[in-house]
C-alpha cells in the first residue's frame, strides 16, 4: 500500500494500488488487434514496392537471387563430347598385350602400361604426340589424343625392341575392344 506524503491532518493517506503496470499495452490493444495491423501494414507496403518496380520498368523474372548478371540464354548447341578411354597393356617377354585393341571413336585414351620385364620400356603412337616410359618392372600412365578414325601403330621406341615384338594396333572408329583371347 502506497502513502500520500503531506496529507492535511498530518497523516498519510493510502493511495490505491495501480491498476496496471506503466510497461504493458493499453487494454484497448489484444494481439489479435496488433496482428492484423502489422499485417495490413506490410501488405500495403509490399503492393507499393511491386507497383514502383512496375512504373520503374521491372518486369517479373528481371531480378534473381543469384549474383552477377543475368544475361539472355543462348540457343541450346551440342554438347562437347571429350570421352577419356582408358586401356590397359601389358609388356612381358618383349611383348605388348592385347595386340589388337579398337575404340569407337576419335578423342582421349589413357593407356596404363604394367611393364613386368626385367629392362626399360616405352610407348608411342605413330602419328601422335607422346611418349610413355615406363622402368623395369614398374608401371605408367599417359594420356594420347587420336584425331581421327584409322589404324594406330604402337610400338616401343627402345631401340630392337620393335623388332623383338614389342607393337601393337589400336584402331580408332569400331566398337571398343579390350582383347581378347584372339588378340
Amino acid at each position: 500500500m502506497h502513502r500520500a506524503h503531506g496529507s492535511r491532518l498530518g497523516r498519510s493517506t493510502p493511495l490505491p494500488e495501480p491498476s496496471c503496470h506503466y510497461l504493458d499495452p493499453p487494454a484497448i490493444m489484444s494481439s489479435r488487434a496488433s496482428g492484423g495491423a502489422i499485417a495490413a501494414i506490410t501488405g500495403v507496403l509490399v503492393a507499393s514496392v511491386i507497383g514502383l518496380a512496375y512504373l520503374v520498368g521491372i518486369k517479373p523474372g528481371a531480378m534473381t537471387t543469384k549474383a552477377g548478371l543475368r544475361l539472355p540464354t543462348a540457343p541450346a548447341r551440342e554438347p562437347v563430347r571429350e570421352v577419356t578411354v582408358p586401356i590397359a597393356v601389358t609388356a612381358s617377354e618383349f611383348q605388348l598385350s592385347p595386340r589388337t585393341l579398337s575404340v569407337s571413336e576419335p578423342g582421349v585414351i589413357t593407356i596404363a602400361l604394367s611393364n613386368r620385364d626385367p629392362v626399360d620400356h616405352n610407348l608411342s603412337i605413330e602419328g601422335v604426340n607422346g611418349l610413355l616410359s615406363v622402368p623395369a618392372s614398374g608401371r605408367g600412365v599417359a594420356s594420347f589424343r587420336l584425331e581421327a578414325p584409322g589404324t594406330y601403330q604402337i610400338t616401343c621406341a627402345v631401340p630392337n625392341h620393335v623388332e623383338a615384338g614389342m607393337s601393337a594396333t589400336i584402331i580408332v572408329g569400331e566398337p571398343p575392344s579390350t582383347g581378347g583371347a584372339g588378340d
